[in-house]
């Protein structure tokens, strides 16, 4: 007896995202109501949005990696006294004497390190959820958060080498906890879990929208295109044009 597994096949690559038509011929809807984001909160996908070679925006059906400007050349090496804050996902941005490194276990906590070039010396700087370790205008950023239950903290520190260690120096509140960072231009957009904002190296956000309604469909990816971004979440992809802020949900059908 012949098995037939064509069917499985062809629902493995629809669920996951391929063969599907770009993004941009997606089914558009309005913004989800209510009662929408709460089936769409339980929806099996959770879509990572990017650019193929020929400029399309597609998705697949797939988590996106932990964001990370750079990665370790070394493994951590074992330590009883310090590994437990070692854990979580990690974001590594390297600088002139070593790395900095990030560590996030969301609600049970975070750190945040200095490691030398060969990862044998390091020290902690901070206690803290980091989402993530970028560079902008010269200046190192460390972003860190928490979305959990009732509590959505978010904010950009800055990082200052001095006195022969890196320090948390000043830093910026953001409304609500990071979910994308991304250069464009020569600014940084940020969505958090209820706006989308420009970042300058102030504290004057520059605000796309003030009134998202995607906090409990965790976006995780995003992609700008010909002034259209597109933020792939649970259950769908949500695009706005940064210029005329034109706004739709877009969905494979």
């Amino acid at each position: 007896m012949k098995r037939r597994f064509l069917p499985v096949v062809l629902l493995f690559f629809i669920i996951n995202g391929f063969g599907q038509k770009p993004v941009q011929k997606w089914k558009k809807h309005d913004l989800p109501s209510d009662a929408a984001i709460l089936q769409y909160n339980n929806s099996p996908t959770s879509w990572l949005v990017s650019l193929d070679s020929s400029g399309q925006v597609i998705a697949q059906n797939k988590i996106a990696k932990y964001p990370s400007a750079d990665t370790l050349p070394f493994r951590l090496y074992f330590d009883t006294m310090r590994s437990y804050s070692w854990k979580g996902f990690r974001t590594v941005k390297k600088v002139a004497n070593g790395y900095l490194v990030g560590f996030n276990k969301g609600e049970f906590g975070g750190a945040l390190y200095w490691f030398s070039e060969k990862g044998d010396t390091s020290y902690q700087i901070s206690r803290s959820n980091v989402d993530y370790i970028f560079e902008y205008k010269k200046k190192v950023y460390m972003v860190n958060g928490v979305f959990h239950m009732d509590t959505d903290l978010g904010r950009i520190n800055e990082m200052r080498f001095e006195d022969g260690t890196w320090k948390v120096e000043e830093w910026v509140e953001l409304p609500s906890k990071s979910q994308v960072i991304m250069p464009y231009k020569n600014r940084m957009l940020i969505v958090t879990t209820k706006t989308i904002l420009f970042f300058d190296g102030t504290n004057n956000f520059d605000f796309i929208k003030k009134d998202g309604f995607w906090d409990v469909l965790y976006p995780q990816s995003a992609v700008i295109l010909n002034h259209d971004l597109f933020v792939g979440m649970r259950g769908g992809v949500y695009r706005i044009n940064l210029e005329t802020k034109t706004e739709e949900w877009l969905t494979p059908k």
